[in-house]
C-alpha cells in the first residue's frame, strides 16, 4: 500500500506549524509518515522542536522520523531515522541504532546502494530525485525504472521516492506502487498546504 510521507519546510515556526500539521493529519487519510527535516538549527532547537511535533504525530498515529540527527534517540523517543550517504557509515549506524527506532537510507539512483543498505539492516531506502527540484542542491537525477527494478528483486524492504513530486506528476509515481511518496514543496510551497494535502491524498486514494 502506497502512503504520502511528509516532510517539513527547513524552517518552522515552532508556535504556528503544529497547528498547520494537525489540520493536514485531519484533512489527509493516507500520510504514512511525518519527517523532521532541519539543516540550520541546533541541536536544542531541533530537540525542543521534536517534542511538540512528536505529540501532534503520536495523537495521529503518524511514525514521526528525524532527518540525520540520530543521536536524538538519546533525548527522545523517535520512531526513525533518515540518513543520507553523506551521514557517516551507513553500516555502522543502522547497526548501533536498529534496536531503537527504523531507519530510512537515501539511495539516489543506484540499486547497489540499495541492496547495501537492506543487507545491512534498513527498514526502508529512498530514490529519487525523480523530477527537477529545488528543496536540495546537486541532487542527482534518478529514473523511474529503478522503482520498478527495486520490486523487481522480489525482497520484501518497502522503499520511498522522493525529489519534485507534485499534483501534475504524482500518478507517474503512484504508478510504481512504492510504499512512501516524499513530499515537500508540493506541499510547503503552496498558497494552501491544507487544500494542497488533500488533493494530493485524493490522486492517491483514485490511484490505489
Amino acid at each position: 500500500m502506497t502512503s504520502l510521507y511528509l516532510i517539513s519546510p527547513t524552517n518552522i515556526n515552532v508556535k504556528s506549524f503544529p497547528f498547520l500539521l494537525e489540520k493536514i493529519f485531519k484533512a489527509s487519510t493516507n500520510i504514512g509518515a511525518f519527517q523532521l527535516r532541519l539543516k540550520d538549527q541546533s541541536y536544542q532547537d531541533i530537540l525542543s522542536i521534536s517534542k511538540v511535533l512528536l505529540k501532534v504525530c503520536s495523537d495521529y498515529n503518524v511514525p514521526f522520523y528525524i532527518n540525520d540527527h540520530y543521536n536524538l534517540a538519546d533525548d527522545l523517543a523517535i520512531d526513525g531515522i533518515h540518513i543520507g550517504q553523506n551521514d557517516g557509515d551507513i553500516a555502522s549506524i543502522i547497526k548501533h541504532y536498529k534496536n531503537h527506532f527504523k531507519i530510512g537510507v537515501s539511495c539516489m539512483n543506484s540499486l547497489g546502494l540499495a541492496i547495501d543498505a537492506k543487507n545491512s539492516g534498513a527498514n526502508y531506502v529512498s530514490f529519487g530525485a525523480f523530477f527537477p527540484t529545488k528543496t536540495k542542491e546537486n541532487t542527482k537525477h534518478a529514473t523511474l525504472d529503478i522503482l520498478q527494478s527495486w520490486r523487481a528483486l522480489n525482497n520484501d524492504t518497502p522503499c520511498s521516492a522522493i525529489g519534485g513530486i507534485n499534483l501534475n506528476n504524482i500518478e507517474k509515481i503512484i504508478s510504481f506502487k512504492p510504499e512512501y511518496i516524499c513530499l515537500i514543496s508540493a506541499i510547503w510551497a503552496q498558497n494552501d498546504p491544507i487544500i494542497a494535502a488533500k488533493q494530493l491524498d485524493d490522486i492517491l486514494i483514485r490511484n490505489l
